[in-house]
């Protein structure tokens, strides 16, 4: 008889998992072969589970057994054949038809002849096995979940620790991608938008796993990404709602305004008509996007009363620009605050360079006089003056001093002047811009000025301005009395004799550092693009 030796392991990974490795099977199979001087014509091997049928290697096998170029298989275990009833019943048909004349290994020798029990019950042992371990693997990792384990590969920010079996936070991802939901939720930016700051500007690369082969995350897994539940503590197995002990990226409510926010500008490109103030308003009665609909030449922003409980009376587009001109004009500083503002930051990035260098240059002459150190304790150890475990722990202190070295970042860096820049520029030509520009930047500039419109009662819109904007609205009130009626061309003119110049100095001075304060604050929610005109 021909036989074909045939060998198989569940894993394709190269650790050693399985109890017979490939190599320990054949080793078996050769030695049968040659005690009992079998013809064996070819050996086969793949490193596939057995447990569902459509394995290539086997029934490549099999094809070849069909068409006679071999009547006879050699395996270590009959298990390495099958373990799922289609398979075993291929090979017990074909025994019956003639096509395969023995199967044999190193314990038992299985022939036509053969009681058909006695085959069929190994193989139902075979499948039983695969049940009871699917069984068993299902309650180990419902146990795990239970516990607050997650028995998943971690998603994008996050690691799997295998020493632990943990899922811990991605040093290198965590941070960027957190910043990422933060200036979601902020409502400032565009999901491609945040994308192309993510990847372009702040260089993050994914790990290898559903990206591009560069590692650049794509915009569609962004928005993966912002859709699951994961990143706020929870995750479902098997139709059941677990929560992870792993430390979450946003809270349930940051999360819940980020889903709004991606459904908002979903709903948006079903419009037939765009208007400037939709996806900014919610009502608030129910919560629900305000929509807007056309009436008798005039644009009507209302709820839309999806749960009953509100009035569908509107508010009319006009009102509204009024309304947020008037609050664009309470915040607007005079254009010479302008020229002031950028003349500080200038000032400022030449101080920060200026103390950047001085900094770089003490570190570089203390690393240097470590280095002289180092070489000096050399010596003295290779004079004899010093033990060897003296030597290492005197370079060991130097080696710790040496990389505590660390260049210290600027004070601003260049995304927090640029965004400074922004919203110098928004304080002194947002109002002008907005009485003659499109409906699209008028939608830029509301949604800049303020964190949220409401609408009360169908006619009342509550306007809550962005705190940033708070010290240009409260400066004006601490100048005296009898100044505030001057306009602020005339306070800072050279014709005034009104001696001003020292007193608009300081409120422009406190303003700016309110500027600055609040950036540095909310790092993790600015952008070169924030605020931007352009």
């Amino acid at each position: 008889m021909r036989y074909i030796n045939y060998a198989r392991r569940s894993s394709d990974e190269k650790s050693k998992k399985q109890v017979q490795s490939i190599v320990d099977q054949l080793a078996d199979t050769r030695r049968l072969a040659e005690n009992a001087r079998l013809n064996v014509i070819e050996e086969m091997t793949e490193s596939k589970s057995a447990k569902e049928p459509g394995r290539p290697v086997f029934n490549a096998m099999i094809e070849k057994i069909r068409k006679g170029e071999a009547d006879a298989i050699l395996c270590w275990k009959l298990d390495r054949l099958a373990r799922n009833p289609i398979d075993a019943a291929t090979l017990r048909w074909m025994m019956r038809q003639g096509h395969l004349k023995e199967i044999r290994t190193p314990y038992q020798t299985y022939l036509p002849e053969d009681n058909a029990v006695i085959t069929a019950v190994e193989s139902a042992m075979a499948e039983q096995y695969i049940i009871d371990l699917k069984k068993g693997v299902e309650r180990g990792m419902r146990s795990k979940c239970e516990k607050g384990g997650f028995p998943f590969r971690a998603p994008q920010g996050y690691t799997n620790n295998r020493l632990n079996q943990t899922i811990e936070k991605d040093p290198k991802r965590f941070d960027l991608l957190q910043r990422a939901w933060l200036l979601l939720i902020s409502k400032q930016h565009t999901v491609s938008e945040i994308h192309r700051l993510l990847v372009d500007e702040w260089g993050y690369r994914s790990r290898q796993n559903g990206v591009t082969v560069s590692g650049k995350l794509t915009c569609s897994g962004l928005y993966k990404i912002f859709r699951n539940p994961f990143y706020k503590g929870e995750f479902q197995f098997q139709g059941k709602i677990y929560h992870h002990s792993c430390e979450p990226m946003v809270t349930q409510e940051e999360w819940n305004k980020a889903q709004e926010v991606i459904n908002r500008r979903a709903r948006k490109g079903k419009n037939h008509h765009k208007h400037a103030y939709t996806g900014l308003i919610t009502c608030a009665s129910c919560g629900f996007s305000v929509t807007a609909e056309i009436s008798k030449g005039h644009t009507y922003y209302h709820c839309a009363n999806r749960l009953g409980i509100c009035t569908k009376k509107g508010i009319r587009e006009e009102i509204i620009s009024l309304q947020i001109d008037d609050l664009l004009k309470s915040i607007t500083m005079p254009a010479e605050f302008e020229a002031f503002a950028l003349k500080v930051i200038d000032e400022l990035k030449k101080k920060e360079a200026d103390v950047q260098h001085q900094t770089v240059q003490l570190q570089t002459d203390t690393l240097r006089d470590i280095n002289r150190q180092k070489d000096a304790l050399l010596s003295l150890h290779l004079a004899g003056h010093l033990s060897q475990d003296e030597y290492i722990a005197k370079k060991k202190t130097l080696d710790q001093e040496a990389s505590a070295l660390k260049p210290t970042a600027t004070a601003t860096d260049e995304t927090e002047l640029k965004a400074l820049k922004n919203v110098v520029r928004f304080t002194t030509h947002a109002a002008t811009l907005f009485q003659k520009s499109d409906q699209d930047m008028k939608r830029r500039i509301a949604g800049s000025l303020a964190d949220s419109f409401v609408l009360n009662n169908g006619h009342y819109l509550q306007v809550e301005l962005h705190p940033i904007f708070t010290p240009v609205r409260t400066s004006w009130k601490m100048l005296p009395q009898e100044f505030q009626s001057f306009e602020p061309s005339e306070i800072i003119s050279d014709k005034s004799k009104k001696p001003l110049s020292e007193l608009q100095f300081q409120q422009w001075c406190a303003t700016f550092v309110e500027y600055r304060q609040y950036l540095e604050r909310n790092k993790a929610l600015i952008s070169p693009s924030m605020y931007k005109l352009e």
